[in-house]
């Protein structure tokens, strides 16, 4: 990292604008310059600079813990605000540093701020970051942002950087006799070791949640109630005995339903029997009550041939009345353009008169037109002229009022300077004795500082002494308590080992192996005996499978039959709907054949441009015109319907087939699955006979069988039970012994704990009274320290009650004095400026004089040359006026050239108006015509229609009273949809008689196949009493065993949740014990253990750095750390290695260490990076000569170790040393300028 260039503007006391470059000549080629000036001058301005650019922040602002506010203006702000360094009555300022970042690149920072509208409440301060390397802006504006990410590329934060590239002012002696913590503190934020804080307080707490799981565990663990091995086996038990009463009412609820579907199926058929008796004598009385639409159809279907013929006689009829009305309306039509025509013409002529009259206007005005165009143009260069002559007279108006006013302002001003000099002359007399802490300022400052900082630090070692103290005590009270503890542990120790000892005899008098082995052998039976009783129940449900699979292959039987009927009435249907499709497809062709010679079909085939057949037209206006034959549409439609009835009952047939298919099938498979069970019984029964056991061969009845099986397994369940009981006591012992085991382990573990934790105690106590002695002494050093600095503050302020003000209230007398000098120092500097002011202010007046006199005289001959062009425009104008009334030429032309190309317009709309008539009368009288001979083709197409239908009623006399009735009219006006639908619902009439009948002889077979099979013992009202009885009892059984479910249920889930939980409690507990060996090396609640060793770490190498440096300064001195502390102590080689207190050094001395320990400050720091920039911001004035000349070679050491360093400081002999200077010097109104001097 490396600073290259630093620029400032309106900064604390430097105005500017200055730029430093450190990469130009002659500071490129200087490793060692010098920035030197008078006290105050602003030499640690140019270290603010860079570190308002790079950090917004400044080593004069970051010390202040004061939170006062002081005015600015109206406004308020902080001491701490980096706003306060805005120099006085200045607008704006920045500062801006260019540097080699950490990854080489060169980048641009800028800090600045400014007041609102120049003089307003300050701003806040924004900071831009430029990639100069890259010509890149970075593009974030949050200043936070900007911040973060020019500390990653310097790669040191605010601490760091003041402590390794810039060295403040009055920080070198702060970590030298800084107390313990302050000095942690600073290592903890220069080397980054605030992470072992952290690790530390993280271990600790990590240490003390996983303690607080193994109790959150132990305490589950203690709440968990997990049934006894005897509740568990009496639990078994009735669960078992409950299934079997299940299963039994199960078996007697089959019998009882079977019962009761015998009776309900008699019911089912009896009243199915009624029904289909209702519905016979219902569709036969239907049948008789729908006579008269049989005959009615018959009439129709006669009448199917007439109604082609009779349609289009309707549609020809329709067609001459259109026409007719067509040929009035073009009659109509041809008289209306007639009349239009006359009106067109008369228009016509009209327009063509108005053109001419507006010709002969425009001949006459044309001459006075171009005259008042010639008037127009001289007019208006008149009035340009007139107008600047004005504008330059009101310019000059207002300037000779500016001068007036500024020569009366100016004289006002004279005034206040005056009056302003007056009252500063008198404050300066008021307040002379200022003039000296003015002198005095700076060392007056430092003193104070010194032996403010000597009070603070005598106080932190009287609280740390009484700190020490406090800890003292308590920690043998700790011990005192502990001690107690680890006696009442040593007797749980014993007792517990004597009863687990006393346990463990009780175990061994149990013989677990036999009763293991009786359990086993009656366990074998008892699943003998379940085989038995498995086999006897599954061959009571195989018969029951028998009885199931007959009544079902029954009911398909009877599903067959129906599908069979219902298959042959749908083959009667498909051949009638195929006898429908006949008929229908040769009456259509009959039809088409008939109308094949019609007209429609005539002007199908007629060709534009060709003659027509029948006219010898060659226009044939009519030819698109479709008039569809009705009757030939309606029967293709009904014949498409027909096809579709009959296509579905083929389909209808198919489905009826597969249905048929199906159900043979369904009846071969359950004969099937009737003789596997019979097969599987038999195989059943040849088990039970196969079994060696005497009484089965004595029982025949299954029944009776099972009921002996139950007993015998309820004796072996019963013995079972008592050697579970047994076994259940040995477990109970064998998991008190391991609870007695553990609580002996714990007693033991918790002894030897206490023991580690008594010997911690008692080593904490003998550190802390080392601790303690150390602090004593530190505080007598502080108190000798404190004497001193009190002694050298009252010599320099000569005054008994300043001193008395500066020892009661040193932050009042801090402002107080601060406040002096600033006003001191204004006061002088605005005399001056009065005074220059003053001179100023009356040369204006002379020259502001002189000026308004020049102006007035020009003003007078402006205004004569005025009036004389005036004159001539009005002249002019008058003349304009008699032209044309005054009106404007162009429009004048413009409205008489407007009026003509409307009449034009006009004119050519009725020409076109006239034409478009005349022609719309050629195209109606043509259609006029063509109209009156379709008319006479339509007229003879109907008597030839009418013939036909003459003709028929010959044929069919039945019919011709009814002709011209509405009765004809409905007959005729039905389609064959009708005809095909009224057919349908007759002949389903028909069958509707047929099918009841076979539906009720049917049922009345079905009801005596019923009656004469299966005959239930029980009554039906004794079925349904019976089995509600054996339904609720069930249920109530079920319900016991679902308790029961659940109770096991609960307690697996709870064995299942205790072993999770002794798993996850063992995994813990094995973490814990990983983690005490750690939390109790360096884990801690503060954090403070594992950084002590951090941080004595740390401080042990920057002493390393340190001496090395001192060694090249100063042979004499050697740091060390005390042993167990953060503390520092010297070793005086030139007195026999003796070891001294760091408070026993001169100011010479501890300047000498201070800066030694400054630039190992620097070095470690900077131990990750190459810092190549050192600035070191500190008085040298302490030193004498010899020592100034080592502290010199020192520096130029660096130099030569390749950083660029600058030293701030005024001593001469120094500055002497050093060839190149940034020199800051004093220019009066508290402002200053940099300038860059080379003395080679």
């Amino acid at each position: 990292m490396k600073i290259l260039s630093v620029s400032l503007y309106n900064i604390a006391s430097i105005e500017g604008p200055f730029h430093i470059d450190f990469e130009s000549e002659p500071l490129k080629s200087e490793g060692l310059f010098a920035i030197t000036g008078a006290t105050g001058s602003g030499k640690s301005t140019i270290l603010d600079a860079i570190c308002l650019a790079l950090y917004n922040n400044t080593p004069r602002l970051s010390p202040i813990k004061s939170y006062i506010n002081i005015g600015d203006g109206e406004n308020n702000l902080s001491v701490r605000d980096v706003k306060t360094l805005l120099r006085k009555g200045a607008e704006a300022a920045f500062a801006k540093v260019v540097f080699k970042a950490i990854d080489d690149k060169i980048y641009a920072s800028e800090w600045k701020i400014r007041r609102a509208r120049g003089y307003g409440r300050i701003q806040d301060e924004i900071i831009t970051l430029e990639n100069l390397s890259d010509k890149t802006l970075f593009p974030e504006r949050n200043k936070t942002l900007v911040l973060k990410e020019i500390q990653r590329l310097l790669g040191l934060s605010f601490e760091q950087f003041t402590k390794s590239v810039i060295l403040a002012q009055g920080e070198f002696a702060n970590f030298l006799k800084a107390t313990e913590s302050e000095r942690a503190d600073i290592l903890e934020k220069l080397t980054g070791t605030e992470i072992y804080s952290k690790i530390s307080a993280q271990i600790f707490q990590k240490h003390k949640d996983l303690q607080a799981e193994i109790t959150f565990f132990d305490a589950q663990l203690s709440s968990i109630e997990l049934l006894t091995d005897e509740e568990q086996q009496t639990l078994h038990l009735a669960l078992n005995q409950l299934k079997e009463q299940e299963n039994q009412l199960i078996a007697a609820q089959k019998q009882l339903q079977i019962q009761l579907d015998w009776h309900l199926k008699n019911q089912q058929l009896t009243e199915q029997i009624r029904q289909a008796s209702v519905d016979l004598q219902i569709a036969q009385e239907a049948k008789n009550q729908q006579q008269h639409r049989f005959e009615i159809l018959d009439k129709v279907e006669k009448i199917q041939p007439l109604k082609p013929i009779w349609l289009q006689k309707e549609n020809v009829q329709k067609q001459i009345f259109t026409v007719e009305l067509d040929i009035e309306g073009f009659s109509q039509k041809i008289t209306e353009l007639q009349q239009q025509a006359t009106v067109i013409q008369n228009a016509l002529d009209k327009e063509k008169q108005h053109q001419q009259t507006l010709l002969q206007l425009h001949e006459k005005w044309l001459p006075q037109i171009q005259q008042a165009r010639v008037l127009d143009i001289q007019i208006q260069q008149k009035k340009e002229i007139l107008s600047d002559k004005m504008q330059q007279i009101q310019a000059f108006e207002q300037n000779n009022q500016a001068f007036i006013g500024k020569i009366e302002v100016e004289k006002q001003t004279l005034a206040q300077i005056q009056e302003r000099i007056n009252q500063n002359k008198l404050w300066q007399s008021q307040n002379a004795y200022f003039e000296k802490f003015a002198e005095n300022y700076s060392l007056i400052g430092v003193s104070c500082k010194e032996a403010e900082r000597a009070i603070s630090e005598k106080e932190k070692f009287r609280k740390e002494v009484e700190d020490l103290k406090g800890q003292i005590h308590q920690v043998e009270v700790f011990v005192n308590e502990e001690k107690t503890k680890n006696e009442n542990l040593v007797q749980q120790h014993i007792l517990a080992k004597q009863a687990y000892d006393e346990f463990k005899k009780a175990i061994k008098e149990f013989d677990i192996e036999k009763l293991i082995s009786e359990q086993n052998e009656i366990i074998q039976k008892i699943e003998q005996q379940k085989n038995i009783l498995n086999s006897i129940q599954k061959l009571q449900e195989e018969r029951q499978n028998v009885q199931r699979t007959q009544q079902k292959k029954q009911q398909k039987k009877e599903q067959l039959i129906q599908i069979e009927q219902q298959l042959a009435q749908n083959q009667a249907d498909v051949s009638l709907a195929q006898q429908e499709v006949s008929v229908l497809e040769k009456l259509l062709q009959k039809l088409q054949l008939e109308s094949s010679e019609n007209v429609e079909n005539l002007r199908r085939g007629l060709i534009p441009d060709a003659p027509c057949p029948v006219c010898g037209a060659t226009h044939h206006p009519y030819q698109e015109q479709r008039y569809e034959n009705r009757a030939l549409q309606e029967l293709e439609r009904q014949l498409e319907e027909a096809q579709e009835n009959h296509f579905r009952l083929q389909n209808q047939a198919h489905d009826l087939l597969s249905n048929k298919k199906i159900t043979e099938a369904e009846i071969q498979n359950l004969t099937q699955k009737e003789e596997e069970s019979i097969v599987i019984q038999h195989q059943e029964r040849k088990k039970i006979s196969f079994l060696e056991n005497d009484f089965i061969a004595k029982e025949h009845n299954l029944e009776t069988l099972e009921k002996n099986i139950k007993v015998v397994l309820s004796d072996y369940q019963n013995n079972v039970a008592v050697i579970v009981d047994k076994i259940a006591d040995y477990q109970g012992l064998k998991a008190r012994e391991i609870t007695l085991e553990t609580r002996f382990n714990q007693a033991l573990n918790q002894l030897e704990s206490s023991n580690r934790k008594l010997n911690d105690l008692e080593n904490a106590s003998q550190k802390l009274v080392h601790q303690f002695d150390s602090a004593q002494r530190l505080l007598e050093s502080a108190q000798n320290m404190l004497t001193e600095k009190e002694q050298s503050v009252n010599q320099l302020l000569d005054n008994p009650s300043w001193f008395l003000l500066w020892k009661n209230t040193p932050e009042q007398f801090a402002n107080r004095l601060t406040k002096a000098f600033n006003d001191w120092q204004q006061s002088q500097e605005n005399l001056r400026l009065g005074e220059q002011s003053q001179l100023s202010v009356n040369q204006n007046i002379l020259h502001l004089s002189q000026q308004q006199l020049d102006q007035a005289k020009q003003l007078e001959d402006l205004k004569t040359l005025y009036d004389r062009e005036a004159q001539l425009l009005s002249e002019m104008e008058l003349e304009r006026q008699n032209l044309l009334e005054g009106k404007n030429a162009d429009q004048v032309e413009r409205q008489i050239n407007d009026k003509l190309k409307i009449v034009q317009k006009q004119i050519e709309l009725q020409l076109t108006n006239y034409q478009k008539n005349a022609l719309d009368f050629q195209e109606i009288s043509a259609k006029k015509q063509t109209q009156e001979q379709f008319l006479a083709q339509l007229k003879q197409e109907r008597e030839t229609l009418q013939g036909r239908i003459e003709h028929w009623m010959i044929e069919n006399p039945d019919f011709k009273a009814d002709l011209n009735t509405q009765k004809f009219d409905y007959w005729i006006s039905l389609d064959n949809l009708w005809i095909h639908q009224e057919r349908l619902q007759l002949k389903q009439l028909e069958e509707g008689c047929l099918m009841a009948q076979t539906l009720l002889k049917d049922r009345s077979d079905s009801l005596k196949r019923h009656q004469n099979q299966n005959i239930p013992e029980q009554s039906q009202s004794d079925c349904e009493r019976l089995l509600a009885e054996n339904k609720e009892s069930e249920a109530k059984v079920r319900q016991d065993i679902g308790k029961l479910h659940n109770q096991w249920a609960v307690h697996q889930k709870e064995v299942e949740k205790h072993q999770d939980l002794l798993r996850q409690r063992e995994e813990k507990q094995q973490v814990l014990s990983q983690w005490e060996v750690i939390n109790s090396l360096i884990g801690s609640s503060s954090g403070k253990v594992f950084q002590r060793y951090a941080q004595e770490f740390t401080l042990d190498t920057l002493l390393r750095y340190a001496n090395v440096h001192l060694s090249s300064i100063n042979q004499r001195y050697q740091l060390e750390r005390i042993s167990d502390t953060l503390s520092l102590q010297v070793i005086d080689k030139e007195m026999g290695n003796e070891v001294r207190s760091i408070y026993s050094l001169s100011g010479g001395e501890s300047f000498l260490v201070s800066l030694g320990l400054a630039l190992a400050l620097s070095s470690l720091s900077s131990t990750k990076m190459n810092i190549e920039t050192l600035f070191i911001d500190e008085g040298f004035g302490t030193l004498d000569a010899k020592t100034l000349a080592i502290a010199m070679d020192a520096l130029e050491s660096l130099q030569h170790q390749g950083k660029k360093v600058g030293v701030i400081s005024h001593v001469q002999e120094m500055t002497e040393r050093i060839a190149v200077k940034i020199e800051v010097k004093k220019q009066g109104n508290g402002k200053s300028s940099i300038q860059i001097k080379n003395d080679w």
